[in-house]
């Protein structure tokens, strides 16, 4: 026998036992399964808490804001008349009250209820201790599991936030209740965590079918989700601040205006006692001059409340139908006066003309407070150009045909914080006592109300653009038009050096 006949025959080794790869694929998608289960219940848990305090934030901003200008301390005593709560259902209804706010309640400081949109709770004392708490100066919050005071059928979850009143700067003089239906808040809830839970479902069940593969798939949407939702919570981020900033714009305004109605009222009192004691002393009487100097000084005190009625946007307006073309060449004669020697105008205006339907007084006011903020910005000279166009809508404005007029100078610029508060009202870079800061406000209040929107760029060491945008409208016909009238200014680019 050869010593081939005594090799012995090949033989296969046995697979691995299916039940190694069941086991470790059971125990990865155990271990997967309480992860995602983990995941789950904190992306709820923060979810709640994320839109219960987007509520909780909307009642301390209606006390801070609407409240505490509206509100009196006779409105936290229960001796309040039928025209009190009248007046005070008219401002629920139409600062605060919305389609998911079932109730609104205003408490004494004893607990008691001074007002409820539904009357017959007006007197009443509900138990608990949650005006006590809102009393120290906490916000509370309570999530009840049944509403037992009205709303859309007996099971309707709702969430109930006290909130101090506070009507300046010492204790709170009262708390106030909104009662918010919960469906909202768990609707929120549900769009955040369900997207999430279907994920972790699928990609559970699919681990069975392709485990290693879908481990690095899953990982890699895992990343791009958590991206997806920085960036949606950074833009979401950038909205409340947005939000923030404009209603902090409208209050100030709406203060500005009240004070300023009420200052121009003392002025025109001023005004006319002193109109009658001039003509009761003769010319050369020293009370005479003195008298002189009041008014003098109240005609300046008026120029400063028109200024605050154009901030707060409540200056009565009369617009026309005019060419920016023609207001730029009615205020540049002004401009050269204003704005010094050291500073070249130039002008580039559209050949088609740019017609608006505006208070072409008030604008040429925005143009001249635009103009005198860049000679501020060029204290040893520069250029300052004023344009006109027609384009599209600026971001955050209604679709449509927009005129612009563009007043561009070669000053010194602003950085980033100075930009996010230029246009605030009393805002100024200025030395104490050479600037009101209402320039610039004025200008954002004007092209408010007239429709309109205003944007500013600038960098630091590369001057500044403004850019006014109001709503175009056709050329008026069968009138001759200004730009028709007058074909060679229409299209040419000015120097204008003062002299």
């Amino acid at each position: 026998m050869s010593a081939a006949d005594m090799t012995p025959p090949t033989v296969d080794q046995p697979a691995k036992p299916p039940r190694l790869v069941l086991r470790f694929a059971l125990y990865t998608a155990a271990a997967f399964a309480v992860a995602a289960g983990a995941t789950l219940w904190v992306a709820q848990r923060e979810a709640v808490k994320r839109a219960e305090g987007q509520v909780r934030f909307h009642a301390n901003f209606v006390a801070d804001t609407i409240l505490r200008d509206n509100l009196s301390s006779r409105d936290f005593t229960p001796l309040a008349g039928a025209m009190r709560i009248q007046e005070l259902d008219l401002l629920f209804g139409r600062e605060v009250r919305t389609k998911d706010v079932l109730r609104v309640k205003l408490y004494s400081p004893d607990g008691r209820v001074t007002y409820s949109d539904d009357h017959s709770l007006i007197g009443t004392r509900p138990a608990g201790g949650e005006v006590s708490e809102a009393m120290a100066g906490d916000t509370v919050q309570d999530v009840s599991s049944l509403n037992h005071e009205g709303g859309v059928g007996p099971d309707r979850k709702v969430l109930e936030v006290y909130t101090p009143v506070r009507l300046d700067s010492g204790k709170p003089a009262g708390v106030f209740e909104l009662y918010q239906d919960y469906a909202p808040v768990a609707s929120s809830v549900r769009h955040e965590v369900y997207p999430i839970a279907l994920i972790l479902l699928v990609a559970l069940v699919a681990l069975f079918a392709a485990l290693f593969p879908l481990l690095r798939r899953t990982t890699s949407a895992l990343l791009r989700s958590m991206g997806e939702q920085r960036r949606s919570r950074e833009a979401l981020e950038a909205a409340e601040e947005q939000l923030r900033q404009s209603q902090k714009m409208e209050a100030i305004g709406q203060l500005a205006g009240g004070m300023a109605h009420d200052f121009n009222n003392m002025l025109l009192a001023i005004r006319g006692y002193s109109d009658l004691a001039l003509k009761s002393l003769p010319a050369g009487n020293g009370a005479h001059d003195d008298l002189l100097h009041i008014q003098d000084a109240t005609d300046r005190a008026g120029e400063l409340t028109r200024r605050l009625l154009a901030v707060s946007r409540k200056q009565v307006l009369m617009p026309t139908v005019f060419d920016l073309n023609d207001a730029v060449l009615d205020v540049v004669p002004i401009l050269r006066g204003l704005i010094g020697e050291h500073i070249v105008i130039e002008m580039s205006l559209t050949p088609s003309g740019a017609f608006v339907r505006a208070d072409a007084t008030q604008i040429e006011q925005v143009l001249m407070n635009l103009a005198i903020n860049a000679r501020d910005a060029m204290t040893e000279g520069g250029t300052v150009t004023i344009g006109t166009g027609i384009g599209d809508a600026p971001p955050g404005a209604d679709p449509g045909r927009y005129a612009v007029v563009t007043v561009r100078d070669t000053g010194h610029g602003m950085d980033a914080e100075t930009r996010s508060h230029v246009f605030e009202p009393f805002f100024t870079t200025k030395e104490e006592g050479k600037g009101t800061g209402l320039g610039l406000a004025t200008v954002y209040g004007i092209v408010t109300q007239s429709g309109g929107v205003v944007s500013v760029e600038s960098e630091p060491g590369s001057g500044t653009e403004f850019q006014v945008h109001l709503p175009a409208v056709d050329r008026p016909s069968p009138d001759l038009d200004a730009t028709s009238a007058r074909p060679e200014r229409a299209g040419r680019r000015y120097v204008a050096r003062p002299v």
